[in-house]
């Protein structure tokens, strides 16, 4: 699941400054800082003169060599595979000259621009003491005009983005193989680490717990090449800069609550590879190797779902990083529920190593830039299938950036990323202003890609170099505080019965038409969801459900099915509302009256749908005047006609009260009304209260 097209058309977005008509400011080929350098913690690395350096110091490849001990030259080279890392393995750890002289012809050959850039740092590093003196040379010649590419191209080098980290890590594996032998690998190294120093205060100080500002697709570009990075530096140098990094230590942690009961991942943000794949694999491999993590250890050697095994091309690295002697440890043992901090990500489940467990996703957190979504207080539902769901689908329409005409057909910027996508709330407001560029007005939060013609998104964390668009430095995360604050969670707690979340997202909608919205959601486990929400609006709001499934509605609410879950939900408030349905044929990506399509039937980009993606049919709108909206989900079996029952309804302007049943389970909630929100809960399970308070 290689992606290499997206270094350009849609991570890097290279051309969409110009194309909005805004010029770039760039920064010199040497990457020559404005002002003076700051210290950072790798000024004073050293990279220690013997190859192999990258992943590999001496110990190591005593250990690599013990592990393939009495095998033969084939054995070890089928075990390595016959990528060219792979190749260049294997001539190191048997120490075959015509391993590492194959590699080479294979992989480079007559052809000066073939091969990824590590790819070839790595063969350059591994095989250094087998390959000529005019292989060495080749190689080098191909390292040296990729790197000087990429040093000076200022719009690669922001650490709120992927394709930073992704050509940090390229860079920083060649600058090792090179280093000491031809003087781009200091150059490289001296241009390397003022971002480097960057990308672990974006990582440690704005996402502690793993998660990454793009979502789950992109960490396989952001932190998975992270631990690459930093592991890299930590063989090259001996400095162990990853011990100090809390976001890395919790990249395993981030994979293991994002995974659903089915193998799917969670899918906010932009994302068309949606389920536990070899990037996964890979990135608990390293993060097994270097601490040792029984969680993870277990997760490679029990999870067995589709496509999270190693490709063929792949096999190499698990050779290089799997260690049997790691003891391993079940996920039980973890907690059921997991807040990221920074990103603003509730990830919960009913139980672990589990098919047929319940999984709940709820979003509320600042806005990170390109990938991110306008999906603020949003939630998603899996129950033994996919029943509230972030719908829509990545199609790769970032070439229309700056071309109105096309933007308006782009069913990836006026639904997708936008609220209307999502299982949160819109208040349309005909007059409202700054949406431009030919987006539609959704009814939903607040566009910030783009302000006054100039991208508006965190570039850096606080380095003051990164060119953007209206200027050197103006968009650092740590100069520009509340900038990009959309909204908060305001209180989380969790035990084994339950999960509560509140959030806080009035910053993310115009304040000329929503003064405030606060959502509280209670999931008593296993099936019992509660959703209350308080919207302050001077126009309608329209509550959002989005499902795969047509939904059946009835006077009191409605019904989904999907797979072999179900969701039956009963509207408490607003009293005075219109609930309907939209999609189905032609209809499936409707804002106002305006059809967009999806994937294969995409207007600017058809591409068939991956692996995994559930573009969605349906929405359920719940819209009313009123203020307050609350609905019961009762989750269960296809084939239940059960839906939850409700007792002891008391509603009125201080507070609404209720309790709900569910088999042997009965919650009593107390949500108050007003400025100050205040929630409580009581859980019978049969006979004995589990939670009273």
């Amino acid at each position: 699941m290689e992606r290499d097209h997206r270094l350009t058309a849609r991570a890097l977005l290279v051309g969409l400054a110009g194309a909005l008509g805004t010029a770039l400011i760039a920064r010199a080929g040497s990457h020559a800082p404005l002002r003076a350098p700051k210290p950072t913690r790798l000024d004073a690395l050293e990279v220690r003169a013997a190859h192999p350096r990258i992943w590999i110091d001496d110990a190591k490849l005593a250990w690599l060599r013990e592990k393939v001990r009495g095998r033969s030259k084939e054995e070890v080279a089928e075990l390595a595979g016959g990528s060219l890392p792979g190749m260049a393995l294997a001539g190191l750890l048997t120490n075959d000259a015509a391993l590492c002289r194959s590699a080479f012809e294979r992989h480079v050959g007559k052809r000066t621009g073939e091969g990824r850039l590590y790819h070839l740092a790595l063969l350059y590093d591994w095989c250094h003491a087998h390959l000529t003196a005019a292989e060495k040379t080749k190689v080098t010649s191909i390292l040296v005009s990729q790197m000087e590419r990429d040093m000076q191209n200022g719009r690669l080098w922001r650490s709120f983005h992927n394709a930073g980290h992704t050509h940090a890590m390229t860079l920083t594996l060649a600058a090792l193989a090179l280093y000491g032998d031809h003087p781009f690998g200091d150059r490289a190294l001296a241009f390397l680490r003022p971002e480097l120093e960057d990308i672990l205060l974006t990582f440690d100080e704005v996402f502690p717990d793993g998660a990454w500002a793009e979502g789950a697709d992109y960490a396989r570009h952001a932190s998975h090449h992270g631990l690459r990075t930093f592991l890299a530096l930590k063989s090259a140098t001996g400095t162990d800069l990853i011990a100090q990094s809390p976001h890395l230590r919790n990249v395993a942690t981030f994979v293991f609550y994002a995974t659903k009961p089915n193998g799917l991942m969670w899918n906010g943000d932009d994302n068309d590879y949606p389920y536990l794949s070899a990037w996964e694999h890979r990135a608990l491999l390293m993060h097994a190797a270097e601490y040792r993590d029984p969680h993870a250890q277990w997760f490679l050697n029990h999870v067995d779902v589709e496509r999270f095994e190693l490709e063929e091309k792949d096999r190499w690295e698990h050779l290089l990083w799997y260690d049997a002697s790691i003891p391993e440890k079940p996920l039980d043992d973890l907690p059921l529920a997991r807040n990221f901090r920074g990103k603003g990500l509730v990830l919960a489940r009913s139980a672990w190593n589990d098919p047929n467990a319940t999984w709940i996703a709820f979003t509320n957190g600042d806005y990170f830039g390109d990938h991110v979504h306008y999906d603020v207080n949003a939630f998603q539902i899996h129950h033994k299938g996919a029943l509230a769901i972030d719908s829509g689908r990545y199609d790769d329409d970032w070439d229309a950036a700056g071309k109105a005409d096309q933007i308006a057909r782009s069913q990836l910027f006026n639904y997708y990323q936008r609220t209307i996508a999502h299982n949160t709330m819109l208040v349309f407001d005909p007059n409202e202003q700054g949406w431009g560029h030919g987006l539609l007005n959704d009814g939903g939060q607040r566009h910030l890609i783009w302000k006054n013609g100039a991208r508006n998104v965190p570039e850096d964390y606080a380095q003051g170099t990164f060119p953007s668009d209206d200027g050197i430095g103006t968009c650092d995360w740590k100069t520009n505080p509340g900038r990009w604050d959309r909204g908060d969670i305001t209180a989380y707690e969790t035990t084994p019965d339950f999960v509560f979340v509140r959030g806080d997202g009035t910053k993310a909608y115009a304040p000329e038409k929503l003064s405030r919205f606060v959502r509280e959601l209670v999931w008593v486990r296993p099936n019992i969801v509660v959703v209350f929400d308080r919207v302050v609006a001077k126009h309608e709001r329209t509550w959002l459900l989005h499902s795969v499934n047509e939904p059946r509605l009835d006077a009191n609410g409605f019904e989904i099915e999907e797979g072999e879950g179900r969701l039956a939900n009963v509207v408490l408030l607003p009293k005075t509302r219109r609930l309907d349905k939209v999609g189905g044929p032609g209809n499936e990506h409707l804002v106002g009256n305006v059809r967009f399509k999806a994937g294969p039937q995409s207007e600017l980009n058809p591409s068939p749908l991956h692996y995994g993606e559930i573009p969605g049919a349906w929405r359920v709108e719940l819209a009313s005047n009123e203020d307050y909206f609350a609905n019961v989900m009762l989750l269960t079996d296809r084939a239940s006609s059960e839906r939850p029952e409700i007792e002891e309804l008391v509603d009125d302007d201080t507070q609404l009260r209720f309790r709900v049943r569910a088999g042997a389970t009965s919650a009593g909630l107390h949500f108050t009304k007003g400025e100050k929100p205040h929630t409580t809960l009581k859980i019978d399970r049969g006979s004995a209260t589990t939670f009273d308070h």
